[in-house]
């Protein structure tokens, strides 16, 4: 069993490490992140408008008054 083992590691090439794991993750989030906002710029012609009405946070001349409910 233990030779198995032994021989085993001695096979393996290459095993990764926390710092390329954390380099790897790192240039997914990156990579998502720019894709959403490139994405996000150029689908805004096709992103349908809302009701103020339906969502009332989103309602710009109710924030400029002043008013919270």
């Amino acid at each position: 069993m233990s030779e198995n083992l032994k021989k085993n590691k001695e096979m393996q090439i290459w095993k990764p490490t926390y710092c390329w794991y954390g380099k790897v993750f790192g240039t997914v989030f990156i990579l998502l992140g720019i894709s959403f906002f490139v994405l996000n710029i150029i689908l805004k012609p096709y992103m349908r408008k809302i009701n103020p009405e339906l969502t009332p946070w989103l309602n710009n001349a109710q924030k400029s008054d002043g008013k919270n409910a």
